[in-house]
């Protein structure tokens, strides 16, 4: 409901505005009724009203007195003055000050009305646009947000020039203020052992709750901040006087501790570690401190455990390949499927890495990228193409969100074991094959009287003795009894399904001689043919 505030020093003209329309139809209600300027103000300031009705000459304060006072305050009053025709000129006057409308008396309920209905229709049109600007607030909002993002990995890619942190764009579209002494880049990764969460849910946690914990904390510290995301890893820029940025460890480690938190209420403890590369003096050399913030994260591989990875000038940030050598092994022992001997050969490069103390986390991961490469080429030769397409990219995921480097190696030696398992049953496949192929040979032909074990295994591909051998460790049975067994339900079916004579029963099983038929028939069914006519005809 509007609140209305009535203020006129004739009673008379307050009780005719009360009682002239049914204010609650048009969703008002009077909430108070006043006869001084003084008392108008006082009600204004403690009632809030939506609208205010006022005579334009009032004892103390007049009307004009009053609009111009409150509308200095409360810009969302809608004033409707009213005068006698003596007092024109200052109601025209009191349009100036902010009034919606005015109303000669005697007051014409029309006209009150329509000033009425021209004030909802303002405050409705009003409602919509503000709704509008927030909803396009909010959108250059999201879409600023975006921007950035996409403005910091290609600011890192080296895309974009550094310059243009410092720029008047960055200061006045982005709000930016990178005008800070020093720079710092770190990257945030989250471990997933067993895989709790998905690489998706990851993206979104740090979307939506991780990038907004590390502004809040960097504005905190008096830093600018800036984050994008590469695929799961949270990479940000953050600039700041030197003094300030000195503080950047506890920041991170704030940073980290709220993270943590956060993970916790939903019942999830999760390894996340924090590459920082080192601070710099100058916006171009962000992309080095970048590098290095990637490179200290990897060193998680190598202690086993999370927190913030400061990067030191030891690390070697550079690709670690596969000699040739054992690449030349790998790949030899691959192509001809002896998987036994590749896992020995991996055995053997994961020890020489445990025992290389120069080599870096980001170098350990890049040999096992590489060795990775190596058992994809010599894999592939022995399936069709996509077989293994599911396992690589539980290979690929295994890799990025290894947490030791034991783990790098444990996925690697599962995929080669995962394919090898694959091939074996490839190779089962295959040798089922012409067994399933004598079943449905045997199945059109056994009608046949001349068919035999010899035919059948001519058919099939298989010399005589092997596929009697095999077809029985495949069927259980040997291969007469399969065709008997075979013959003898189809004899039952017509048996029990027509009236067709025994002598072309017999025929149609494949049997040349209905008397040898009926031996065989109670042989295996304990009953004559005419008997089991008898007993089981429909």
């Amino acid at each position: 409901m509007l609140k209305v505030l009535i203020a006129d020093d004739e009673k008379g003209i307050c009780r005719l505005l009360q009682y002239l329309i049914d204010w609650t139809a048009y969703g008002m209600e009077i909430i108070r009724v006043v006869h001084t300027g003084m008392d108008a103000l006082s009600s204004i300031r403690e009632l809030h009203p939506d609208i205010v009705i006022t005579d334009v000459c009032m004892p103390g304060y007049s009307g004009i007195d009053i609009i111009r006072e409150s509308k200095a305050k409360y810009p969302d009053i809608h004033f409707i003055m009213i005068s006698g025709y003596r007092e024109f000129e200052y109601a025209r006057d009191a349009l100036k000050y902010g009034a919606d409308d005015y109303l000669l008396k005697p007051i014409k309920k029309e006209e009150l009305t329509a000033a009425l209905c021209r004030i909802i229709n303002e405050r409705i049109e009003t409602q919509q646009n503000n709704s509008r600007r927030e909803e396009l607030l909010l959108y250059v909002q999201d879409t600023a947000r975006s921007f950035r993002e996409t403005f910091v990995l290609s600011l890192l890619e080296g895309t974009i020039s550094p310059k243009w942190l410092t720029s008047s764009y960055c200061r006045e579209k982005l709000h930016w203020n990178f005008s800070g002494a020093c720079f710092l880049c770190i990257a945030v990764k989250v471990d997933v052992p067993n895989e709790r969460i998905s690489y998706e849910e990851r993206i979104d946690f740090f979307s939506k709750k991780g990038i907004l914990i590390l502004e809040q904390q960097a504005a905190e510290h008096k830093m600018t901040c800036c984050c994008g995301l590469k695929g799961d890893i949270l990479l940000a820029v953050l600039n700041a006087e030197e003094k300030n940025i000195s503080e950047t460890k506890e920041l991170l480690h704030r940073f980290l501790f709220q993270i943590r938190e956060h993970m916790k209420q939903q019942s999830l403890h999760l390894h996340i570690t924090i590459g920082k590369g080192e601070t710099v003096n100058a916006a171009a050399r962000l992309i080095s401190s970048m590098q290095h913030a990637v490179c200290a994260l990897w060193e998680r591989i190598m202690r086993n455990s999370d927190g913030v990875a400061e990067y030191q000038d030891s690390m070697d940030c550079s690709r670690t390949t596969l000699n040739f050598t054992d690449k030349k092994r790998l790949l030899k022992a691959l192509e001809i499927a002896d998987f036994p001997e590749s896992i020995r050969i991996l055995n053997e490069i994961e020890s020489t890495v445990k025992n290389d103390r120069n080599l870096s986390g980001y170098g350990c991961y890049s040999l096992c990228r590489e060795i990775a490469s190596t058992i994809f080429l010599g894999i592939d030769l022995q399936f069709s193409k996509d077989a293994l397409a599911e396992e690589k990219e539980k290979l690929a995921f295994s890799l990025e969100n290894s947490a030791a480097k034991e783990e790098l190696f444990d996925s690697l030696k599962q995929y080669i074991q995962s394919a090898s398992d694959k091939l074996e049953l490839q190779k089962e496949s295959v040798s089922r094959k012409p067994i399933r192929e004598a079943r449905n040979y045997i199945a059109l032909h056994f009608r046949n009287p001349e068919l035999d074990l010899e035919e059948v295994s001519r058919a099939v591909g298989f010399n005589p003795s092997y596929f009697s051998r095999t077809f029985k460790e495949e069927t259980g049975k040997k291969f007469i009894e399969y065709l008997t067994d075979l013959r003898m339900q189809e004899s039952q079916k017509l048996l029990s399904e027509t009236d067709l004579p025994i002598s072309r029963i017999a025929e149609m099983a494949g049997y040349r001689d209905d008397k040898y038929f009926s031996r065989a028939f109670k042989k295996y069914s304990g009953l004559k043919p005419k008997e089991y006519r008898k007993l089981y005809f429909m």
